[in-house]
């Protein structure tokens, strides 16, 4: 099995050379061999903490775990899944923006894990050139609150050039962790 050597960007978003991706501290199976989760691995390697179903850095800000091969940690596919559900109809496929919409793949590049979720959550209305563009609040969502860490580390993948356009070439499985508080928080 190739060793999960990672490449870290500068924000410290991990890259892994591993593409296998079980679940949160599992173990993969080959045969009788077992070898040990290389997205888990990684993260501990890189210093983030698993909490409530997510990999967090030192400050408590989500974090995306992606291998060589494009496989991600869990938050980030469930990111990918509901940035395309909810997010893509304004701010375009793949974070890339539109004609009424910024990229958030570039606005990422500058913004901070807080000024991301107030916007999301609060709304953000501002004229420039003589037109209005208007970010509606979506802190009553669910849909969207519920999953915004998600949703923010599959963006920051994208802002930071670790993941390609597309779908990612796989995930490692849910956690109990994340299905318990995805259901606490959508009741």
């Amino acid at each position: 099995m190739a060793d999960a050597s990672s490449h870290a960007s500068p924000d410290g978003v991990s890259k892994s050379d591993d593409a296998n991706a079980p679940s949160p501290g599992s173990r993969q199976k080959d045969g009788d061999a077992v070898y040990p989760n290389p997205i888990s691995e990684l993260a501990k390697k890189d210093g983030y903490k698993f909490e409530d179903g997510r990999y967090r850095n030192k400050d408590g800000d989500p974090q995306s775990v992606v291998t060589k091969d494009y496989m991600v940690d869990w938050g980030s596919w469930n990111g990918f899944r509901r940035y395309h559900d909810a997010c893509h109809v304004c701010h375009g496929p793949n974070a890339l923006g539109s004609t009424f919409a910024p990229s958030l793949a570039d606005s990422l590049k500058t913004m901070d894990y807080e000024t991301f979720l107030t916007t999301v959550s609060s709304g953000k209305q501002e004229s420039r050139g003589g037109t209005e563009f208007v970010m509606p609040s979506f802190g009553e969502d669910k849909n969207i609150m519920c999953y915004i860490d998600d949703i923010y580390t599959y963006i920051k993948a994208r802002s930071l050039d670790i993941l390609p356009p597309g779908r990612p070439n796989g995930r490692e499985d849910i956690s109990p962790e994340a299905k318990k508080a995805a259901d606490d928080c959508t009741g």
